[in-house]
This record gives C-alpha cells, sequence and structure tokens, in this order.
C-alpha cells in the first residue's frame, strides 16, 4: 500500500500539470520599428510634411492550443513631423498598454498617454487616459474615452498638426 502513495501522488501531479490552466503557451516579443514618409503639399497640409516614425514594443502573448487567448502590447513610440518648407517641427511621444482577448471582443488601450513638444522643447498638446474599441467583423466602434487634452496658450481649441508647424491643414 505504501508503494502506491507515491504513485498515487505522482498521478495527481501529473494530472495536475496538463490542466487546460497549464496548457497555456505565453510568447514574449520585442521589436523595433522604424518608417519615413511625406505628404505633399496640399495632401493634407498646405505645405510638405515629411514624418520620421520609430517604436519600441513589447508584446506578450498568451495562447492555448495554438489559439491566441491573449495580448498585453507594450508600445512607446515617437514621431518627428516637419514642415518641408520651412524646416520646423514638432516631436510627439506616445505610451499605451493594450490588451487584446480575441475577436470580437473588445480592444482596450490603457495609459493612453500622447504628448508634442516643439523644437525648443515647450511642451505644445498632452492627453492621457482610456480608449475601448471592439472589433466586430472587421470593422471597429468606439466604445468610449477617458482623458484630457491640454491646450497650447495662445490658442483657443487644440490646434492640429498643420497649424502646430505654422501652416494650415487642408484636408
Amino acid at each position: 500500500m505504501r508503494r502506491l502513495l507515491p504513485l498515487g501522488i505522482i498521478g495527481v501531479v501529473i494530472g495536475i500539470s496538463a490542466s487546460p490552466a497549464a496548457a497555456m503557451q505565453v510568447t514574449h516579443e520585442r521589436f523595433e520599428a522604424t518608417g519615413s514618409g511625406r505628404i505633399l503639399a496640399g495632401g493634407y497640409c498646405d505645405f510638405t510634411l515629411r514624418e520620421t516614425d520609430t517604436a519600441q514594443i513589447s508584446r506578450t502573448i498568451f495562447s492555448r492550443d495554438g489559439h491566441v487567448v491573449k495580448i498585453v502590447d507594450h508600445q512607446v513610440w515617437s514621431t518627428i513631423s516637419t514642415n518641408a518648407r520651412t524646416g520646423t517641427f514638432v516631436t510627439e511621444v506616445n505610451r499605451e498598454e493594450g490588451f487584446f482577448r480575441g475577436y470580437g471582443a473588445p480592444f482596450r488601450l490603457t495609459g493612453a498617454f500622447a504628448q508634442v513638444w516643439s523644437q525648443d522643447g515647450a511642451l505644445l498638446w498632452s492627453s492621457a487616459g482610456l480608449v475601448s474599441i471592439t472589433d466586430i467583423h472587421d470593422h471597429y466602434e468606439f466604445l468610449r474615452s477617458t482623458g484630457h487634452v491640454t491646450a497650447i496658450p495662445g490658442f483657443t481649441a487644440v490646434p492640429g498638426l498643420c497649424e502646430m508647424l505654422g501652416g494650415n491643414q487642408v484636408v
């Protein structure tokens, strides 16, 4: 009887380790992405807009039996937008953490934090909050957003990118 007890304990341990919770696979990814482009005058602003983007992404993917169950996504990205005519530029820095739980489930973007800085280091625009988006058959429905936007002193409303760079939006 005493010889069967260790076998029974081993059987229980194997049974527990084979439970659905233990079948979860976790994959960690880290990568950087860069890109650049331009929008000719009249395409968005009344001047040619150049943009350079850099992103650092850290992602944890939880899957079971080859199917993604949840993704936790951390991103820090920056965009330098430049008025090609004057050389004036602003830098936008965004920090986000996103949670995705599968097709049809809401995608939640928490800690959505963005700031735009002038080339002399002055804070031009700031926002933070929570964004919830649901994916319904490849159509994204915006559910809600919380947070605030800080306007630039001297402007009656939060200016757009073209205005921050000394021009006007045309589209």
